[in-house]
């Protein structure tokens, strides 16, 4: 299977990336697995996946490279990374993802998620500018930054949520409405 898609303009769909994009799929099974080569070029933004996930040992590698953080944070500079892969442990997807910005900040998802929560076993830790959060939080305005390291176990909950979570010069701004 063979997809090739093109639009001139992207931000008809997601307005902080105008500009021309192209998307090519190819999902293949050369070997009785499936395989997957996936590339999405934008003008500010390029993805890939690659590789297969039919067997255990198989894996799904993915790099997401936005340009510009200031096209969805405008107080942020530089770009954002994000990279690693997703594998399978029988039916169950396998997650080891890291983002990395020009200016130092980083997360990690490591673990896995069982069908249905339970015997899920996810942690994230990182450390974030506050700002990324600009673009859901309306017309305020958030600045600092959040060091946090939480572990979600064995459910999909908000009871199975542990860790911490410390903010460094946290401060918010929200204009009172009219």
């Amino acid at each position: 299977l063979s997809i090739q898609a093109k639009l001139d303009n992207a931000g008809l769909f997601v307005p902080q990336l105008p500009g021309p994009a192209e998307l090519n799929l190819e999902v293949s099974q050369p070997t009785g697995r499936l395989g997957i080569d996936a590339n999405l070029r934008a003008t500010e933004l390029s993805a890939t996946a690659t590789g297969a996930l039919a067997e255990p040992e198989d894996r799904l590698s993915i790099e997401v490279n936005l340009a510009r953080l200031s096209a969805f944070a405008p107080d942020l500079a530089g770009g954002a990374r994000l990279s690693g892969d997703v594998s399978a442990l029988r039916t169950t997807p396998v997650l080891n993802l890291t983002l990395r910005t020009d200016s130092g900040a980083s997360a990690r998802l490591l673990g896995l998620v069982a069908a249905g929560g339970q015997g899920t076993n996810l942690s994230v830790q990182g450390d974030l500018p506050l700002a990324l959060a600009a673009p859901f939080v309306g017309d305020r305005s958030i600045s600092g930054d959040v060091r946090f390291d939480l572990a979600l176990r064995d459910a999909l909950s908000l009871a199975a949520l542990s860790g911490q979570v410390q903010m460094t010069g946290a401060r918010v701004f929200a204009p009172i409405a009219n």
